[in-house]
C-alpha cells in the first residue's frame, strides 16, 4: 500500500479479489477517497493544534457557526 500513500509496507503486491471490477479507481474500490485537511502551524500558534482550534479555523473558512462541546 506504500504506492498509494496509505502505508509504509513495501513487502509485497496488493492482491484484489477476482471479482474486483477492472478499470475502477483503486481509491474508490477500497473506499479510501476521503477528504483531508493539511495543517501548517507556526510555533507561536500551538492553540491551533487541538481539535477545537482546527474546528475554529474550518468554520471561519466555510462561514459556518462554531458549536463548541461542553467541557466537563
Amino acid at each position: 500500500f506504500s504506492e498509494l500513500g496509505i502505508s509504509d509496507d513495501h513487502s509485497g503486491i496488493i492482491e484484489l479479489p477476482a471479482d474486483a471490477p477492472i478499470g475502477t479507481d483503486i481509491r474508490e474500490y477500497l473506499k479510501l477517497d476521503d477528504n483531508t485537511i493539511e495543517i501548517s502551524v507556526t510555533p507561536n500558534r500551538a492553540d491551533c493544534l487541538g481539535i477545537i482550534g482546527v474546528a475554529r479555523d474550518v468554520t471561519v473558512l466555510n462561514q459556518l457557526p462554531l458549536v463548541e462541546p461542553e467541557i466537563v
